[in-house]
């Protein structure tokens, strides 16, 4: 759900949180990314709000299959 990047924590932009980080910066966590949110760590009960919201909303990464 988060991305660390040089020290900062980015997290996807995405409509259900939308209306919780309008007042967040934005930026680019690597190259070729798209831009997402930065959040704000040191505001504890606001990232856990944030992370848990995006916990239920984004899919699980699908297992991959094993090389044989």
């Amino acid at each position: 759900v988060i991305i660390a990047c040089d020290n900062i924590a980015f997290v996807k932009q995405h409509e259900a949180i939308e209306a919780l980080m309008a007042e967040a910066e934005k930026g680019y966590p690597y190259e070729g990314a798209k831009e997402h949110y930065i959040l704000d760590v040191s505001r504890a009960d606001h990232a856990a709000k944030v992370v848990a919201i995006l916990a239920e909303v984004l899919p699980y990464p699908k297992k991959r299959k094993k090389k044989e």
